[in-house]
């Protein structure tokens, strides 16, 4: 099965940086699962701010280890869907498997590069990328895929200090 919604499933990952792949691909066992849990508080922060409600098809760019992902599927609920994309396969293939072991149904995961959102005009409801912006080498044009995904005029919010998790130090 190679395609689905008219997107490649392996949509080729942005071909000048393959180090960053390589390098999120060999962290995925531990990313954050060793030390603070930095990008599961932002994650969770983002999830709340944004607020998705159930029934809506949320997509996570750059879903990492489930940060946003997870609590965003919890929000959806059963018949909501969630779909989360990145371009580390060892990344997509743990928070895959982690979302089977939490019971979340409505999570699907799949290889994707944030650049090329997957899905046609209007398809999502609500689009997260939550530390991932910066990485994003095609950038205006990936903020303009946003905004037809979600078939509406989009706006932007960024988790900033002041709406930093409590617990987590909002001067760094």
């Amino acid at each position: 099965h190679t395609s689905c919604r008219g997107y490649s499933l392996r949509m080729p990952p942005d071909p000048t940086n393959p180090y960053m792949i390589d390098v999120f691909d060999r962290a995925a066992g531990v990313y954050d699962r060793l030390g603070v849990a930095y990008f599961s508080a932002f994650g969770a922060r983002l999830a709340e701010i944004v607020a998705p409600v159930p029934g809506q098809r949320v997509l996570d760019l750059g879903c990492g280890r489930g940060a946003v992902l997870f609590p965003s599927a919890r929000a959806v609920g059963s018949s909501g869907h969630v779909l989360g994309i990145d371009a580390a396969p060892n990344m997509v293939s743990l928070t895959a498997a982690e979302a089977v072991e939490l019971g979340l149904d409505q999570v699907e995961v799949r290889l994707g590069d944030a650049d090329y959102p997957p899905g046609v005009d209007g398809e999502y409801d609500v689009v997260l990328a939550g530390l991932v912006l910066f990485f994003l080498w095609n950038g205006l044009s990936a903020r303009l895929d946003l905004a037809k995904a979600t078939g509406a005029a989009a706006s932007a919010r960024a988790v900033e200090a002041n709406d930093a998790p409590e617990g987590t130090d909002r001067a760094a």
